[in-house]
C-alpha cells in the first residue's frame, strides 16, 4: 500500500497482481461499481474473474490498481501489462471498459500515481465511451501527461421505448416485407418456435448447439469461431454458467421442427440487453434465420420492459436494420512527460494528428 503525496495525501494505491488477492475484492468491487455512475456488466468483478482465468498467462500479467481513502475502496483500474506496456484488461472478446470510481479525487490520485511513481511510461485504455467521466477528468488534468484519443468502435443500440408494434412499424416497408416473406417461406418447411435458455437447466447442450451453429458460417471457415478454440469455448462456457446463476443469461434459439437453426447469446443486466454472439445455419440463409431470431429477441425485450438493446462492436449492416443510433467508444493513449515517453508519443501519433487534436480542443473550449 503506497500513501499519497501532497494534494492526494488521504489516498493510498495498491497494485494487486495475484489471483487470490484479486478474488477477495469481489464484494467491495461490485459495491463500488453500483455506487458509480457507470454500472455495466462488463465492469463487474465476475467478468474480470472469468477473463483472468482464461486470458492471462506468461505474456500478460495482471495489474489491478485499487485506490482507498482510509479503508474505503473508492477507485479500481483493471489493467494488465503486455510485454512491459500497461493497458486496460481487454482483448478481442471485450466490449466495454472504463475505470471504476465514485470519487473524482480518488481517480485523479491514481493518474498522479501512474505518472509520478509507477514504473509505467505509457498507458492505453480502450473501449471507453466518448461520454465517460474518465475522459472529462483526463481533459482536466492534461498538463500532467501527453495523451491522444481516437474513435475505436461505434456500437449500435436501440432504446426500447414505446411498444414493439410502434417500433417495428418504423422499420422500412421493404425491410418489413422481406422479413415477413422470409418467415412465411420458412414456415412452409415446418413449425417455427422460439426458445430462450435463462438458467443452468439444459445449458451444456444449448451451448454446444450454439457454438456449433456459429461455426457453420464464415467464422468457422476463417477459424475465428468459438468452437475452433478450446480457450474460447472454456471462456464463453464459464461466462454462460455465471450468467445463468446470476439471472443474466439470455441464450435464444430459432427452431424449425425442433431443430435449432439460429442462436443469439446475450446478457441482460440492469434492464439492458447486450448481444455477445449471434449465429445461424447457412443451409437456411435464404430465409434469414438470424434476422428472424433478432426480431423475436427484440420483441421479447419490449415485452420484458427492458430499456435498451446494445448490439455491441461495430455497426454491421444487419444490425443497422434494427438499431436507431450508434455510440462512440474511444481508445486513449497516455504518456509520461519524460524524455523517452515523449519521444515515443510523438513518433507513434505524429505531429499532424496531435496538432489537429489540439485545435479541436481549442475550438470546443471557445
Amino acid at each position: 500500500m503506497r500513501p499519497y503525496i501532497k494534494e492526494h495525501a488521504s489516498y493510498s494505491v495498491q497494485v494487486v497482481q495475484d489471483y487470490d488477492s484479486f478474488s477477495t475484492l469481489e464484494t467491495e468491487w461490485n459495491h463500488l461499481l453500483e455506487e458509480s455512475l457507470d454500472d455495466c456488466i462488463f465492469l463487474r468483478h465476475e467478468w474480470f474473474r472469468i477473463f483472468w482465468r482464461h486470458f492471462l498467462g506468461e505474456q500478460n500479467k495482471a495489474q489491478i490498481y485499487t485506490v482507498r481513502r482510509g479503508g474505503d475502496l473508492v477507485a479500481v483500474a483493471p489493467c494488465w501489462s503486455i510485454k512491459g506496456s500497461l493497458s486496460a484488461m481487454i482483448n478481442d472478446h471485450s466490449w466495454k471498459y472504463d475505470l471504476i470510481y465514485k470519487e473524482e479525487a480518488g481517480l485523479s490520485a491514481l493518474f498522479d500515481y501512474w505518472m509520478r511513481q509507477a514504473p509505467v511510461t505509457s498507458l492505453q485504455l480502450g473501449l471507453i465511451p466518448a461520454t465517460s467521466r474518465t475522459i472529462q477528468l483526463i481533459q482536466k488534468g492534461e498538463s500532467r501527461f501527453y495523451w491522444y484519443a481516437y474513435q475505436s468502435c461505434t456500437p449500435p443500440y436501440l432504446s426500447l421505448e414505446g411498444s414493439w408494434a410502434d417500433y417495428f412499424s418504423r422499420r422500412s416497408g421493404k425491410f418489413r416485407s422481406n422479413i415477413n416473406g422470409q418467415e412465411r417461406r420458412l414456415q412452409k418447411k415446418g413449425t417455427l418456435s422460439f426458445e430462450t435458455i435463462t438458467s443452468l437447466d439444459n445449458l451444456p447442450q444449448a451451448l454446444d448447439d450454439g457454438f456449433r451453429i456459429e461455426a457453420m458460417a464464415w467464422k468457422g471457415e476463417a477459424g475465428s469461431a468459438i468452437e475452433k478454440s478450446p480457450k474460447l469455448v472454456a471462456f464463453y462456457t464459464e461466462l454462460a454458467h455465471e450468467a445463468g446463476k446470476q439471472g443474466w443469461l439470455r441464450l435464444a434459439f430459432l427452431k424449425l421442427n425442433q431443430k435449432r437453426i439460429s442462436f443469439n447469446y446475450s446478457l441482460a443486466y440492469k434492464k439492458k440487453l447486450y448481444l455477445i454472439k449471434p449465429g445461424y445455419d447457412p443451409a437456411y440463409a435464404q430465409y434469414g434465420p438470424g434476422q428472424l431470431l433478432t426480431r423475436k429477441v427484440i420483441q421479447q425485450a419490449f415485452e420484458d420492459k427492458l430499456i435498451e438493446y446494445d448490439f455491441l462492436a461495430n455497426p454491421e449492416p444487419w444490425k443497422m436494420n434494427w438499431a436507431e443510433g450508434v455510440r462512440s467508444d474511444l481508445s486513449l493513449h497516455l504518456y509520461k512527460k519524460d524524455l523517452f515517453p515523449a519521444f515515443q508519443f510523438f513518433v507513434k501519433f505524429g505531429w499532424k494528428k496531435i496538432i489537429k487534436q489540439h485545435l479541436r480542443r481549442q475550438k470546443s473550449s471557445q
